[in-house]
């Protein structure tokens, strides 16, 4: 989420109030002082004062932006004191006077998951609100089924607790390397534009400016060249890369679309899911050969991440680490982006980041209706309404039934393809869960 630290979550939702949050905090603060003083004599336990809620979130522009590393602490302390009691009921828990924070920090921590940039998890707590009710059981257990743990109630356990610290651990540090890989590619960037400045000669009346470097990259860096999106700035950026130097700008823009963008990748780990980093024979989809994680069906990646010559299929149960589970991933689906812009650039056809994205994710591994999809789309080129119709309706059956989760996809694919990011995978799976309620109604 463009301005958003590794350590925080911004949160978007208009029905996470601050009014409410607020009351989560001063209802939180009133109980703790009581609290406080019954637990001094837990020499063992670093609780943290009541003031320390103070700094779970802070606001910007009218944003509520919690501090996930001061939620993670929280929790933390949270599952060291649960630890030392010998005794839980769930019952004395949830009267207890944190218990009001340690939701609200629940809460933070869940919708804070679905901004993992490399394994994003969403549950839906609809808003932050501190309050304990059948959405927010629902979100707990839902994240307990996936942990695989013990207790898969909807309540608050202190093993609950301790895989959210562990997940928020996981997220904060790929945030932080993601913040990283950011960073230096839009170094790489502005140093090319800087190149260019310098020694194409072209340019000469393209004043330089700070404020025009700094435009630049930012087009760059958010994938919106060849987009015409400010056909303007595009202009000024394919002029300066053209002259008669081997300039890094113009290497860096020919090469731009050949790869799935971070944005459709993340959609397609939520659409596929990890499947705990096992592969396996599937029979409920009438497989007869080991998948997954992440819906591979063979390796494309050696041990150390490097691309395989000639790749391999899983053997049944065989496992494998997070890291190298989406490495492989992701080379499968740069492979087909390549696949598509060689086809592309051959058919002459000018395309963008988000139609690459689409065409990427509904290419799925029956070959056959593959080809067939090509076929429509290079014919039918200039006939965006037409490539359309033809992704919203394709390949949407699993066991020659019709499957709601994969016309959500199409549906996204289709929209993506004419340039309309504005809606997740879930929401267009909740939007389709939605139109079926109605139907049924109305019979």
């Amino acid at each position: 989420m463009p301005g958003e630290k590794y350590n925080e979550y911004i949160e978007n939702n208009a029905e996470s109030k601050k009014e409410e949050i607020d009351a989560a905090i001063n209802h939180a603060k009133s109980d703790l002082g009581n609290l406080e003083s019954q637990i001094l004599w837990w020499k063992k336990v670093d609780f943290k004062t009541p003031d320390s809620i103070n700094k779970f979130y802070r606001l910007e522009n009218w944003k509520v932006i919690f501090q996930l590393d001061h939620v993670k602490n929280y929790l933390s302390d949270v599952h060291k004191r649960l630890s030392w009691m010998k005794n839980q009921k769930f019952w004395e828990i949830s009267k207890e006077k944190n218990f009001t924070w340690t939701i609200l920090a629940i809460q933070i921590a869940l919708k804070a998951l679905e901004t993992d940039p490399i394994n994003p998890k969403k549950y839906n707590i609809w808003k932050i609100n501190w309050e304990y009710n059948e959405i927010t059981k629902s979100a707990i257990n839902q994240f307990q089924t996936d942990c695989k743990l013990q207790w898969k109630d909807g309540k608050p356990w202190k093993e609950t607790i301790w895989k959210l610290v562990e997940n928020l651990e996981n997220l904060i540090d790929n945030k932080r390397t993601k913040e990283s890989e950011v960073k230096n590619n839009m170094d790489k960037i502005r140093e090319a534009i800087e190149e260019s400045f310098q020694l194409n000669l072209i340019r000469s009346w393209l004043l330089y400016s700070e404020s025009l470097v700094d435009k630049m990259v930012n087009y760059i860096a958010e994938w919106n060249i060849w987009t015409n999106k400010d056909e303007e700035l595009e202009n000024d950026i394919i002029t300066l890369a053209w002259g008669p130097f081997r300039l890094k700008l113009k290497e860096l823009i020919d090469n731009e679309w050949n790869k799935i963008s971070e944005d459709m990748f993340k959609q397609l780990l939520i659409m596929e899911w990890g499947q705990w980093y096992k592969a396996q024979v599937h029979k409920k989809f009438r497989e007869k050969f080991p998948t997954w994680p992440y819906g591979m069906v063979f390796k494309h990646i050696d041990q150390n991440w490097n691309l395989l010559k000639k790749i391999a299929p899983f053997k049944n149960w065989e496992r494998v680490t997070r890291e190298w589970a989406l490495k492989n991933a992701k080379a499968y689906y740069n492979k087909r982006a390549q696949e598509w812009k060689n086809l592309l650039d051959w058919k002459w056809c000018k395309y963008n980041q988000d139609q690459l994205d689409s065409l990427v994710s509904a290419s799925g591994w029956n070959q056959k209706p593959v080809e067939r999809l090509k076929a429509f789309v290079v014919s039918h080129w200039n006939d965006k309404n037409a490539i359309f119709n033809y992704i919203s309706h394709f390949a949407t059956t699993s066991k020659w039934v019709v499957q709601w989760w994969l016309i959500a996809r199409r549906r996204l694919e289709a929209n993506r393809f004419m340039w309309k990011t504005d809606k997740t995978y879930a929401e267009y799976q909740k939007e389709y869960q939605e139109e079926k309620r109605k139907k049924t109604r109305r019979k």
